[in-house]
């Protein structure tokens, strides 16, 4: 009776932990503190900084997690992503915090 509980506390376990695991970014992270130039809600945001040329750079939003007010996410608002390149043609952002207007 005993094993048969262990062994059901463990599939539990491992059915819990491995999505966790399995959803891990599997690249290097980026840290890029700008301006918004370009931001389509859920799709996409171009950030541009003295870094960058005026253009700057623009990465897709996916699964991508907000710090502040994203109301106040527009043209002109200075914002700090967590990006990482997977092998697609945009990086991915993974976190965007509004630093203000």
């Amino acid at each position: 009776m005993r094993r048969r509980r262990l062994q059901y506390s463990l599939v539990i376990t491992a059915l819990v932990a491995l999505p966790l695991l399995w959803d891990q970014p599997k690249s290097e992270q980026h840290v890029f503190t700008g301006t918004v130039r370009d931001w389509k809600a859920g799709e996409s945001i171009t950030v541009a900084s003295e870094q960058t040329d005026s253009a700057g750079f623009t990465a897709r939003l996916h699964k991508t997690r907000y710090e502040g007010r994203t109301d106040q996410i527009a043209t002109g608002s200075s914002v700090t992503i967590w990006y990482r390149m997977v092998g697609e043609s945009l990086p991915i952002v993974d976190k965007v915090r509004v630093n203000g207007r």
